[in-house]
């Protein structure tokens, strides 16, 4: 109705003559398509498919945590934290061994009774020999048998040294399953000082970084959950038969959107890598180091060495 006075209105408002009125007619057939189209049309967005467009819910989350290189951790309710937060204080201890290392075992040993913590240590061997071995020398432990039988002082990127790091999912994930929170070490790593003080306990893996954007498995305290398991399932199942680099494969885990893990980078001076701690820090740095991990460096005798050079090698 209202387009059809604005088109009267502008009629009349022309004088009649053949010539004016054939121009207003025009005029006002003009005007009233605009007050149609901008004012009584009105699209139909929610039948018609050329305007449909796809809306995604936005997450809502209370707590965020960022690494060290930046990179955002999932976020993770707050009341769920908070809750898992409780137990931190009850870890279990889990490393692997095999005869070729045993050494390394010892001297780790060494530093752990050093501190008397009493936190229960599981023990994975790799072989009868050092399965026998570490039941002689370690009551506290409790030494588990695995399916392999590597005895030999294994290097990084041998055959052999892929098949016992491919293991380690599923050795740490056997533990989670069971309700322990677990902290996982490497043998070429020694304790100063007790590391659980500084652990986030909002993360579900507190972890070392081994350089920038990489995060070394060398050492994980790791809560057991739902968010962790599924993380060390989707390791275990990219790595198993397939012998590719353990480490590579966990870092693209854990930072795939697939998997909502939380992980906290450890204090890289109080938890330094072995090319910082040997190779760039001073003795006043080295001093504040909370553990020391032998690694950027290839080979048994290599790495004993340098743990002897720095006073670090007890046994």
């Amino acid at each position: 109705m209202r387009r059809y006075k604005t088109w009267f209105k502008t009629f009349l408002d022309c004088k009649f003559s053949l010539s004016s009125g054939v121009i207003c007619l025009v005029i006002s057939l003009v005007v009233s398509v605009f007050v149609y189209v901008n004012v009584t049309y009105k699209p139909d967005f929610k039948n018609n498919a050329e305007y449909k467009l796809t809306y995604r819910r936005p997450t809502l989350t209370s707590v965020e945590h960022f690494d060290e290189v930046t990179k955002p951790i999932t976020t993770i309710k707050f009341t769920e934290v908070t809750e898992e937060a409780l137990n931190t204080d009850d870890w279990t201890i889990l490393v692997t061994v095999n005869d070729g290392y045993f050494d390394f075992f010892q001297n780790w040993l060494w530093y752990y009774m050093k501190l008397n913590i009493n936190t229960p240590i599981t023990v994975v061997a790799e072989d009868d020999i050092v399965f026998t071995k570490t039941k002689q020398v370690c009551e506290i432990c409790t030494v588990l048998r695995s399916n392999l039988n590597i005895s030999d002082a294994v290097n990084y990127g041998q055959v052999s040294f892929r098949m016992m790091v491919s293991t380690r999912p599923m050795n740490i994930l056997n533990l989670l399953k069971s309700g322990k929170n677990i902290i996982y070490s490497d043998l070429d790593i020694v304790w100063i000082n007790d590391p659980r003080p500084y652990f986030d306990t909002l993360a579900d893996i507190n972890i070392l970084r081994d350089s920038q954007g990489n995060l070394c498995t060398g050492f994980m305290a790791i809560i057991s959950n739902n968010r962790t398991m599924k993380a060390m399932e989707e390791w275990h199942s990219r790595l198993d038969g397939k012998l590719l680099r353990n480490q590579r494969m966990f870092n693209i885990v854990v930072k795939s959107d697939d998997v909502s893990v939380n992980y906290k980078i450890l204090n890289t001076t109080l938890f330094p890598s072995g090319r910082d701690y040997f190779g760039k820090h001073t003795q006043e740095q080295r001093s504040k180091a909370i553990i020391v991990h032998n690694n950027w460096i290839v080979g048994h005798d290599n790495k004993k060495e340098r743990f002897r050079e720095f006073d670090l090698w007890k046994v």
